[in-house]
């Protein structure tokens, strides 16, 4: 800490008594023979202020809820409270140098806390404007720069008396977990708490407070985040509809199934990321799903040719072989093992053309086709597997009802109805034939 326009012999061997710092950054030290010091949160730099006060004086110093000194005096029986008028006295002890290194600075720090996941970037600028007989410009200070890397740009410009200079930052991650064997260390020690300074070069006690010029970057996973599965298939629930496949269902948690009424189509599950419950963007990432009651009567219509696949790409049934015992599925498949089926080989696959590709993205070829002689509820979990997407666990569960099965058809109702109706034909003919014979017979006796 510097002490402004005094020597450094200024506290001489007394200490600090007391050290109170007002809402908006002003520090006021008093020290035991009752010196005053002036100062402010971010300058190394310290004001002697005179107010005529005793060394045997008991007084104390507090600011307001308005950021207004008060001193109070006590004399043993009674207290007394005093307004210090702490702008003048900070002036008059500046004079005569009261010009600020700056005319102007401003900058797009809107809150003290930015949160940024992967594939996500925050921008932030300042700018300084200083007479062009001075100089200046603009300071970065980054602690924590080994979890994030930026890039900036600066511009300068000259307009009559006044220089200005523009920096900007973008903040982005572009590390590679893919294929990490320790891809959970990896990814904790790339995230954290990363802290940004922008702040004029030159600055003093003269000048104004600034305001935000520290923020921090929490690298990880953002509060609040989770994906949905967007649900476009909804045609309206009928909860009186016969299911001939039937699985326990968890009202709470899912809502309303998916409902499927032509089990013919393609179904296609898509996500939506959410923060809370602001829609931020739909998911693009590769996902998988997993059928909690263990149902296998429905089936992927990709394939590993289609999808473009170099090499075979990871299957339930490769990763349960692979790992042996384990039960859960977001353990046997996830970001922490999935490997890239796209990546160049120098082997030669021939065969991916008939082997079902079971990966989902917003692109990919892959969707689901259910059984066509049942109706029944499928309840599915899906979680994204690229290791480079986020740093969240990113899992959701939902329903589909699959409605669209063909009816089996009683033909019993039918072949009665069709002998009725061919009894009743061969009875009417019998009976008009027997009434045209009478009438023969008759009409042939009469001619005799």
């Amino acid at each position: 800490m510097n002490l402004y326009q005094c020597n450094s012999t200024v506290f001489g061997t007394t200490a600090i008594k007391q050290a109170v710092v007002s809402q908006d950054g002003i520090i006021i030290v008093l020290t035991e023979n009752n010196s005053i010091f002036y100062g402010r949160v971010k300058l190394k730099q310290l004001l002697k202020l005179e107010y005529g006060i005793l060394p045997s004086d008991q007084i104390m110093l507090f600011f307001d809820i308005l950021n207004r000194l008060y001193i109070t005096k006590t004399d043993g029986t009674s207290v007394e409270k005093t307004l210090y008028p702490l702008a003048n006295e900070v002036r008059s002890a500046l004079y005569p140098e009261t010009g600020c290194p700056f005319s102007y600075f401003v900058h797009n720090v809107e809150k003290d806390m930015y949160f940024m996941d992967m594939n996500e970037r925050i921008t932030l600028w300042a700018v300084v404007v200083y007479p062009i007989t001075g100089t200046n410009q603009i300071d970065l200070y980054i602690t924590g720069n080994e979890k994030i890397r930026y890039k900036h740009s600066m511009k300068k410009e000259h307009e009559a008396r006044m220089m200005s200079e523009n920096k900007t930052l973008t903040f982005y991650q572009d590390f590679d977990f893919l294929g990490k064997e320790n891809y959970e260390d990896l990814k904790l020690n790339k995230s954290g708490l990363v802290v940004v300074e922008l702040k004029p070069n030159k600055i003093h006690l003269s000048c104004p407070a600034l305001t935000n010029t520290v923020n921090y970057i929490s690298v990880g996973c953002p509060p609040g985040r989770q994906i949905r599965v967007k649900n476009k298939y909804v045609a309206g629930y009928d909860s009186s509809s016969t299911l001939t496949q039937s699985a326990f269902y968890d009202w709470d948690n899912l809502g309303c199934p998916i409902l499927r009424e032509n089990n013919l189509q393609n179904f296609q599950p898509e996500l939506e990321m959410y923060d809370n419950d602001v829609l931020i963007k739909n998911v693009d990432a590769n996902f998988v799903i997993w059928e909690e009651n263990r149902r296998t009567d429905f089936s992927y219509t990709g394939t590993m040719e289609g999808a473009g696949c170099r090499q075979p790409a990871q299957t339930w049934n490769s990763m349960m072989t692979a790992l042996p015992g384990e039960n859960d599925p977001l353990r046997i498949w996830g970001p922490h093992n999935y490997v890239d089926c796209f990546a160049d080989t120098t082997e030669r696959y021939t065969d991916l053309s008939g082997q079902i590709y079971e990966i989902f993205n917003g692109t990919g070829p892959t969707k689901i086709i259910f059984s066509n002689d049942h109706n029944g509820i499928y309840i599915f979990e899906a979680w994204i597997i690229d290791p480079n997407y986020s740093f969240c666990l990113l899992s959701t569960r939902f329903a589909v009802e699959s409605s669209g099965a063909v009816p089996e058809r009683d033909m019993m109702p039918l072949l009665i109805s069709v002998s009725a109706i061919m009894s009743a034909i061969i009875l009417v003919v019998c009976w008009t034939y027997t009434i045209y014979r009478k009438q023969y017979n008759k009409e042939l006796g009469l001619n005799e």
